[in-house]
């Protein structure tokens, strides 16, 4: 019996799948790289059982990222092109895109792989199961987000190419880039497939963040409303602050000073909610306690006004939890319990794991389950209300199994 051949795509119709035995849409393994060469072989090998060509966008390799890529790659048609780096992330991960989404057939989806993670099946014959829902993605479907490994956050990582080629599916942010297009035409692959990347080590660390300081200070001072990279710069001083901790306070100290600034500014921005929130839930922990010290009343009372702030623009159990908890080291415990009732309306427990905000990213997991109920029994007791506090304290030990804490 002779084998079937691809069937041919229709000329007039770009976004139907080119379907083979298999019944499945190609996928083209889309990468950004520079010198890493010691990392892209994990990378590459994770997807190679699995995509039907990988592209590399060069952006200054020097070392032997590449042909170590094409060993890993084995029969995996690998394809390369090369691009002057600009300090622009999002430029970068756009030009990768389009160089990809160019050479692909009707139908195609762009897999986007960092040089530092890799790729896990969730289910056993989960390809399958993606090749599936890839091939019956409703039209409007431009991208679908896969979730980090750790269950934290997800990111846009199948991309449509027709999409990118028309410019639906864009990317922007100097680091850190997000996709910048109508969220509606996202979907969430769940239990199918995850991300992972590699743990850095301080020096790596280290790197990194002086990499994107200089990237973002000057990004920063031309465009002052640009909320997205105020918050990078916040995340990158305080990660910045803490390395420095261990054995420079001073130089420690004057990073989270700069940090707290940088997510004031963003959580005061007008982008996405979600990523301002958590802003000003970043800039009132370092506003109250960076260096585990006992904060000053007017530190907790800073902190509070920034989470209230915060809550008004975009409520969040996280921003709750804290304004609450620092009521509750204020010496009002009235206030504190009712922030503690809305972090628990706020967050997961109630809702038995079910996000009624479609929260995406930045999640401090705790205070979406047993937090807030802790913090709701703490309040009770010093309100001399015995039974209140033991029913938050059950709720506090349900909500913690039902996450799957320790």
């Amino acid at each position: 019996m002779s084998k079937r051949k691809p069937s041919r795509p229709g000329r007039n119709h770009k976004d139907r799948p080119v379907t083979y035995s298999d019944g499945r849409p190609k996928v083209i393994a889309v990468i950004m790289a520079g010198n890493a060469e010691s990392t892209i072989e994990r990378a590459v090998r994770s997807v190679a059982q699995w995509v039907d060509r990988i592209f590399i966008l060069d952006t200054g390799i020097t070392d032997a990222t590449l042909t170590k890529a094409r060993v890993a790659a084995a029969h995996v048609p690998l394809q390369t092109r090369r691009w002057a780096w600009r300090n622009d992330f999002g430029a970068g991960r756009n030009a990768a895109l389009h160089e990809a989404a160019k050479g692909a057939p009707p139908g195609a989806w762009l897999l986007i792989l960092d040089t530092d993670e890799w790729y896990t099946w969730l289910p056993p014959m989960a390809p399958s199961v993606l090749a599936a829902t890839l091939g019956g993605a409703a039209p409007e479907t431009d991208a679908f987000l896969v979730p980090h490994f750790s269950g934290s956050y997800v990111q846009p990582r199948f991309v449509r190419a027709s999409s990118v080629l028309d410019g639906k599916a864009k990317f922007s942010g100097a680091v850190h880039e997000a996709m910048s297009h109508n969220h509606a035409a996202q979907r969430t692959l769940a239990g199918l497939v995850a991300f992972n990347d590699e743990a850095k080590t301080p020096v790596q660390s280290l790197k990194k963040w002086r990499r994107d300081l200089k990237i973002l200070e000057p990004f920063c001072r031309k465009n002052p409303e640009a909320q997205r990279e105020r918050y990078y710069l916040g995340q990158t001083h305080e990660c910045l602050g803490d390395l420095a901790k261990p054995t420079d306070e001073a130089k420690a100290a004057h990073h989270y000073t700069l940090a707290a600034a940088a997510y004031t500014l963003a959580a005061r921005g007008t982008g996405w909610g979600e990523e301002g929130a958590w802003a000003a839930y970043k800039a009132a922990v370092l506003t109250s306690n960076p260096l585990g010290r006992q904060p000053t009343r007017e530190e907790r009372l800073t902190a509070r006004a920034i989470a209230v702030a915060g809550l008004e623009r975009y409520p969040i159990a996280e921003l709750a939890w804290l304004a609450g908890y620092e009521s509750f080291y204020l010496g009002l415990p009235a206030e504190a319990l009712a922030f503690a009732r809305m972090a628990i309306a706020t967050g997961l427990a109630e809702q038995d794991g079910a996000d009624l905000y479609g929260r995406t990213s930045f999640k401090d997991v705790r205070m979406l389950w047993e937090k807030p109920y802790e913090l709701a029994a703490y309040a009770a007791d010093k309100l001399k209300n015995p039974g209140l506090a033991t029913y938050y304290r059950e709720k506090a030990k349900a909500a913690l199994t039902a996450r799957g804490g320790v």
